[in-house]
């Protein structure tokens, strides 16, 4: 599988749009040999919404971080999840950078993963706090993550994001670039009437 292939596979729900972000490793070799085109992607993409933090461990595999910040503020925006990042440690008072800077560095010190990635990757609220009390043996549906409450929207989300990777390696294989290619579905999107429905549902 190709970079592009790569980026495509792990991370097509962020960069179109449909998911706040996509967390995926690379091995370090295989980031080092294409630094200059994870450099290029991360200017490209700014330019349309997208964030893009390379977080290198002392293990062995590079993290790369893509997000949409306007979805991601989003999902911040609410009283609960405003409560749940402050019990957490997370410095709310500091705005959105702070709290995200937060994060990279939890992710890049912590020797697991921090179980509120759950919660910056889009996954419901209810269904990360369930997850991190250590219920996950009654989880209702294990799709893109563990889902203890509305179990038909979680399979209609996770299809969603499996629908929209598909689309995008289609249009990849007959020749789009990849900014392109983020425009073509984000306008198939908006188009659907999905988007609007889910955000309503979603956090």
């Amino acid at each position: 599988m190709s970079i592009d292939q790569t980026f495509i596979h792990c991370s097509s729900p962020a960069l179109c749009g449909i998911k706040p972000s996509n967390l995926f490793s690379l091995r370090r070799d295989v980031f080092e040999s294409y630094s200059e085109a994870v450099e290029g992607w991360r200017r490209e993409f700014s330019e349309q919404g997208v964030e893009l933090v390379c977080i290198e461990r002392e293990d062995n595999p590079v993290l790369i971080f893509v997000y949409r910040k306007s979805l991601l503020k989003g999902i911040m925006n609410s009283e609960k999840a405003e409560r749940y990042l402050l019990q957490k440690g997370y410095p709310v008072d500091g705005g959105f950078d702070a709290v995200i800077g937060e994060l990279v560095f939890r992710i890049r010190t912590q020797k697991d993963f921090p179980h509120e990635v759950g919660f910056f990757l889009g996954y419901p609220l209810a269904d990360v706090i369930a997850f991190e009390s250590g219920t996950e043996s009654a989880s209702a549906f294990n799709g893109y993550w563990r889902t203890y409450g509305d179990e038909e929207r979680a399979k209609e989300i996770s299809l969603l994001y499996r629908n929209c990777s598909i689309a995008c390696r289609r249009m990849f294989d007959r020749g789009m670039k990849i900014p392109n290619m983020i425009s073509c579905y984000r306008k198939m999107y908006m188009e659907s009437g999905f988007s609007k429905s889910r955000d309503e549902n979603i956090g």
